[in-house]
């Protein structure tokens, strides 16, 4: 999520950052706030973020993911199991 951050502390481990609306990022989240637990695919430039997707965690993920952040209700990446899982579902 740094890639769209180009203020601040954060390094970018030698990727390029966004930096204008030219700029663009796509990447996965986990909403808590939602129920069930949803994975996001987000579209984001330096102007705004835009929703593509919505993914109900799987049951069988929610569980352990939500014990993972101490059930507490925030956006989070993806742990390595959701990553997993969802790169299996896409087919990458």
């Amino acid at each position: 999520m740094t890639l769209y951050l180009e203020w601040g502390n954060n390094w970018t481990h030698g990727k390029q950052m966004v930096k204008s609306k030219r700029d663009v990022s796509y990447y996965f989240v986990v909403n808590t706030w939602d129920e069930p637990p949803r994975i996001y695919l987000v579209r984001r430039n330096s102007d705004e973020a835009v929703d593509l997707a919505a993914i109900d965690l799987p049951a069988h993920l929610q569980k352990c993911f939500l014990e993972t952040v101490a059930r507490r209700k925030s956006v989070y990446g993806l742990t390595p199991e959701v990553k997993e899982w969802l790169q299996k579902e896409t087919g990458h």
